[in-house]
């Protein structure tokens, strides 16, 4: 096919050659032979700062305790998809008890139980007014993918595949649909759902494998995405974004993926400093400092392999 061709097709949503046999396994989350693949958040990580990859993925320096707002955010999506799941299997969901089983379990945090108990409330709060307020019925609920990165302008295939957790994928106007739910402080601004690499790469499933698994049309040529953001202010809202991708988008994810994956090969780990590293959790290994510092927030372990990496 000329090359003329492909572009002309590709601008219509049509995959101008045969997509390659998906995964069957019951691992999404199995990589290639060395259990490598990529992600959303792995590539965020990667384009914003390569040496932050390296110590999360590489060296797995994580912090011992985890902030108290991620704490909320995880806790308020455990009850939503609690709530969607048990709706669907016409089930009343307990989230009184799966909010306190995850409160007791996640209790390393930097704060004290009075602030834990506030966090728990909130959480509670929050996920109770989406689902007040958010109605829909899911196709799926947390789905979780494993695919090949493929490139819809000439078919090249990463030899890692994308990996993900889908929130939501409902069907409102005829084609599926990806959602995520989000905790923010403030609203989100309107370029977020158009530009968002995570619902690009929610998008490029629906894409790639949901639509044939639906006998849908695989060459619909606009794929809607959306964030339900849950604004926590004093008045908790609701605030809904809409977006799309096109196969445009799918070429523009498979060059990204692409060049990460090249970089990561090649052993390119280099600091990019920059605004980003005010809420980096790798900052004190950044700004030198020294294994007193720096193990009662990564631990022992952790410092040995900084300083087996000779980054301590």
């Amino acid at each position: 096919m000329q090359s003329q061709e492909i572009v002309s097709m590709v601008g219509t949503g049509i995959i101008p050659f045969p997509l390659p046999q998906r995964r069957t396994d019951d691992n999404p989350f199995k990589g290639n032979e060395a259990g490598f693949y990529l992600s959303k958040t792995r590539m965020s990580r990667y384009t914003a700062c390569p040496r932050s990859y390296r110590l999360a993925y590489q060296l797995n320096i994580k912090p011992i305790k985890t902030p108290v707002e991620l704490l909320i955010g995880k806790s308020t999506h455990k009850l939503i998809a609690e709530s969607f799941l048990a709706r669907a299997a016409n089930m009343i969901p307990d989230l009184t008890g799966s909010l306190d089983a995850f409160w007791t379990d996640e209790m390393q945090a930097p704060a004290t139980r009075a602030e834990m108990e506030q966090a728990k409330r909130e959480s509670g709060r929050y996920a109770c007014l989406f689902i007040k307020e958010v109605d829909l019925k899911p196709l799926a609920v947390e789905k979780e993918f494993s695919i090949p990165v493929v490139n819809f302008e000439n078919g090249d295939i990463l030899p890692v595949p994308l990996v993900g957790i889908i929130d939501l994928v409902d069907q409102p106007n005829g084609t599926p649909r990806a959602l995520e739910i989000k905790t923010r402080s403030r609203k989100g601004d309107e370029l977020q759902p158009r530009v968002s690499l995570e619902l690009t790469c929610y998008a490029y499933w629906i894409k790639y494998q949901l639509l044939s698994d639906l006998n849908e049309d695989v060459n619909a040529d606009k794929i809607p995405v959306g964030y339900l953001n849950i604004i926590k202010t004093t008045t908790p809202s609701i605030q809904k974004q809409e977006g799309f991708r096109t196969i445009r988008d799918f070429i523009d994810l498979f060059e990204t993926a692409k060049a990460v994956y090249e970089n990561i090969m090649d052993g390119r780990f280099y600091r990019n400093p920059g605004t980003h590293c005010g809420w980096c959790d790798y900052a004190p290994v950044c700004a030198g400092k020294g294994r007193t510092e720096l193990a009662p927030v990564f631990g022992e372990e952790a410092c040995d392999r900084l300083w087996e990496a000779d980054l301590i």
